[in-house]
């Protein structure tokens, strides 16, 4: 999804997160509480585009998220379905094997490629 006019080039924060399900069982929760981030991500300013990568087989979920400035994802994570989420977080998710990454970018085109790059580099010096 994107609220990004066209052609605009500006600086951006972006967020990429992995997470690592622990196992099938926390599939249904991971589902309705990501339904539930989701509607909340759509009703918070400053969101300029979002997507959810999704790897069933080894049960991992990967988000790109792309901000306006930093004080827009810092409101939208300590409130609502995200807040609650990162309240249950170890009960559905590997903390070793899941991670996030933060940066500033020119812009709100970033790939899957890039995202994935940080997430592995990040997730080599800090982990959830």
């Amino acid at each position: 999804m994107s609220k990004m006019p066209e052609g605009v080039a500006l600086q951006v924060t972006v967020v990429a997160t992995r997470l690592q399900l622990r196992n099938w069982r926390q599939l249904l929760q991971f589902f309705r509480t990501n339904g539930q981030i989701v509607q909340q991500l759509k009703e918070t300013p400053g969101l300029l585009r979002h997507k959810l990568r999704a790897d069933f087989l080894r049960l991992r979920f990967s988000t790109i998220s792309v901000w306006a400035d930093d004080e827009s994802i810092d409101a939208f994570v300590r409130t609502g379905s995200h807040n609650e989420a990162l309240l249950v977080f170890d009960t559905i998710a590997d903390r070793a094997r899941s991670s996030f990454v933060r940066w500033k970018a020119e812009g709100p085109d970033v790939s899957w490629e890039e995202a994935t790059e940080r997430l592995t580099r990040q997730g080599e010096q800090h982990e959830l």
